[in-house]
């Protein structure tokens, strides 16, 4: 948790009330590439602070140990509930839900709440709508009205009934958490090829679409979605924990409605050979599709592909150059590689697989 989760930026359920996992840590201690023991806080080592908190693991030390900030736990609440195109009452009625489902979240992200769920061309699937602090009551009125849309949309084929809503509370969010959501989580498996993308405030702010059709389009070939939706910077978040200090953690992120993990059907059954046939589909044909409706939209370099074109503005979204003076300053002999980490493009694979100064 001290390394990929919090230098990747580390985002989850309580996310919408209390930010990214590195706006939360307090310190860092780490060894650097000569054997030094450095600790790292927003006044001492500042920049490495910053750099630790977002900026890519990996790549600036090994790290020992992180100090975050906690907070007590209260009441939380979740909805889970799922549709298909039967369902919905066909395969138009289906998609417009799909698009009712995203524009009617975002009033409920703007009050800390936070979705994860997976779509298809045939099912979506919300794993949790998590409301920290909120009761299954207060959770119900305010799920209301997206379930009103999802009804107008699929000819009243949609109601609470047929979408199975499933509400559940606990006095703690690890409670809900262990009872709602783990058990969904256990057995998932990355598969050989994936690609990620954000799914940009701005786009959903306006007509949408250009994204539902590339959506749709996507799905249409055979793959998938699993999706956080989340705001970050929403007020109630601003005023229960904001940042402990400034940090490196994705800009684009901050300012995306959700981030999409985009996957291909896969079975371990199948050779390795078609991983680089699916990882060449990902990357010449389906993300193309998705980018000509949201251009630039980046990616969490947590939950994206090691191949993505634009790693510096992808991944770092404007952070990169600082990110890069610090690697030199704490790492001036690269020690400290990763593929897509700060300092990548300093090295080049030879034929055998070795790496070599660029």
């Amino acid at each position: 948790m001290a390394g990929g989760y919090l230098g990747g930026g580390g985002h989850s359920y309580l996310s919408g009330i209390f930010g990214f996992a590195a706006d939360n840590v307090l310190e860092w201690e780490i060894v650097t590439a000569d054997g030094e023991r450095v600790v790292a806080t927003p006044t001492q080592n500042a920049d490495l602070y910053w750099a630790l908190s977002g900026g890519g693991s990996g790549t600036y030390g090994v790290v020992l140990s992180a100090t975050v900030r906690v907070f007590p736990n209260e009441v939380t609440s979740n909805a889970a509930f799922s549709f298909s195109v039967s369902q919905a009452g066909g395969v138009e009625q289906y998609w417009n839900a799909v698009s009712a489902f995203h524009q009617q979240l975002k009033p409920l992200l703007d009050q800390g709440m936070v979705a994860e769920y997976g779509f298809t061309n045939e099912t979506m699937v919300v794993t949790g709508v998590m409301a920290p602090g909120q009761t299954n009551d207060s959770l119900q009125s305010s799920l209301q009205p997206l379930f009103d849309a999802l009804t107008a949309k699929s000819c009243s084929q949609l109601t609470a009934k047929s979408l199975g809503v499933k509400l559940a509370q606990a006095d703690s969010y690890y409670d809900l958490y262990k009872a709602e959501i783990e058990s969904h989580l256990a057995g998932l498996v990355f598969p050989a090829a994936m690609a990620g993308r954000f799914v940009p405030r701005k786009v959903m702010d306006v007509n949408t679409t250009d994204l539902d059709t590339a959506l749709r389009a996507i799905a249409d070939r055979g793959y998938s979605y699993a999706v956080i939706a989340l705001n970050v910077l929403n007020p109630v978040r601003n005023r229960t924990a904001p940042p402990i200090a400034p940090n490196a953690v994705q800009p684009n992120f901050k300012e995306a409605y959700s981030s999409l993990m985009i996957s291909p059907r896969w079975s371990n059954s199948l050779p390795w050979s078609e991983a680089q046939v699916l990882q060449d589909q990902l990357e010449n044909e389906i993300l193309p599709i998705y980018d000509a409706a949201a251009p630039d939209a980046g990616a969490y370099k947590n939950e994206a592909n090691w191949a993505e074109k634009d790693i510096k503005k992808s991944f770092y979204a404007g952070t990169y150059e600082r990110l890069e003076d610090i690697k030199k300053k704490i790492d001036p002999q690269g020690f400290f590689y990763g593929i897509t980490s700060v300092g990548f493009d300093r090295f080049a694979w030879d034929s055998a697989g070795r790496l070599c100064d660029a």
